[in-house]
């Protein structure tokens, strides 16, 4: 009892306060919490069987029928923007590559670095300028379909910086770095064929051979400033491009289920290029009993 009769004020416990406004816990403290695996969230989930038995096929599998499935996307702008970034990346390859093999030749074969670019090409052999073009395509395509398709045309979401970094680097490295490596030494033979009476010293050293790209690519090194950003942006915008493709067709997959399997449906009948080949092969009189007898699909997405 206080002064005057009145009682003291209790002490007020801040925390018994705060656990009370909480409410009931629904577990009881120190339980671990439990999250479900990969494969249990996506067979727990809302997506409809067909997405699912998707889901079930192996990485590669997945590719090679989502490459399929483009092909008969209902929407033309998404199903080009899957399809049209490698064959631009290509093409600018094609400009690189050539752009640096004529004035590798003008500086090799001619002894003319500053000649015109169609002046090179119609007065010295093709060969340099067919190969750098030819080697370039190849090497973007393999590269390509090795590190980037396989990370794209599946169901996991692909890392976007990984993917715009990964398209760069292949693009510098076979629309730039392959032709200034490899057109002097294509040159150089096409040199020592054009004027065999001329004594060129034999190569012996591996330091002799590395001069020769070394000393051979010198006119062409004018040409990096310009072409390495123009690389760059292709690279970037096909990346992007790519990347926005893909999702628009997963989404519209994921919110239209109908959709996705009329369109499944339809891929999975859809024979690709390797599959109309061995079916003319069985059918060709003279080689049906060389090649094997194209057998039925074992998995059907139902």
């Amino acid at each position: 009892m206080g002064l005057n009769g009145i009682n003291a004020p209790e002490k007020v416990d801040l925390f018994e306060l705060w656990k009370r406004s909480e409410g009931p816990s629904t577990a009881p403290l120190g339980t671990p919490v439990i999250h479900q695996s990969a494969i249990g969230e996506r067979f727990s989930s809302s997506r409809s069987t067909l997405w699912t038995n998707f889901s079930q096929l192996s990485p590669s599998d997945q590719g090679r029928f989502f490459s399929k499935l483009t092909s008969v996307w209902p929407f033309p702008w998404e199903r080009r923007a899957v399809s049209w970034p490698i064959h631009a990346s290509i093409i600018a390859n094609s400009l690189t590559s050539s752009l640096i093999a004529t004035r590798i030749c003008a500086d090799m074969i001619l002894y003319e670095p500053k000649a015109k670019f169609f002046d090179v090409i119609r007065r010295t052999p093709k060969s340099p300028l067919v190969f750098g073009v030819y080697s370039s395509g190849v090497a973007f395509y393999m590269l390509h379909m090795s590190f980037i398709t396989p990370k794209i045309f599946t169901e996991d979401d692909p890392c976007s910086s990984c993917t715009l970094s990964k398209g760069v680097l292949i693009s510098l490295a076979t629309g730039i770095a392959l032709p200034l490596l490899s057109t002097p030494y294509i040159a150089y033979y096409v040199l020592l064929q054009r004027e065999p009476k001329m004594k060129y010293p034999l190569i012996t050293k591996s330091q002799e051979m590395l001069a020769i790209a070394f000393t051979g690519n010198k006119a062409a090194r004018s040409l990096l400033p310009v072409l390495v950003p123009f690389q760059v942006a292709v690279a970037a915008i096909s990346a992007y491009v790519l990347l926005w493709g893909r999702n628009r067709i997963f989404s519209t997959m994921d919110a239209d289920p109908d959709l996705a399997k009329e369109v499944m449906t339809a891929a999975q009948v859809m024979e690709g290029p390797k599959e109309k080949i061995m079916k003319w092969l069985h059918n060709a009189p003279l080689l049906s009993g060389f090649v094997a007898e194209p057998a039925p699909e074992n998995e059907k997405l139902r």
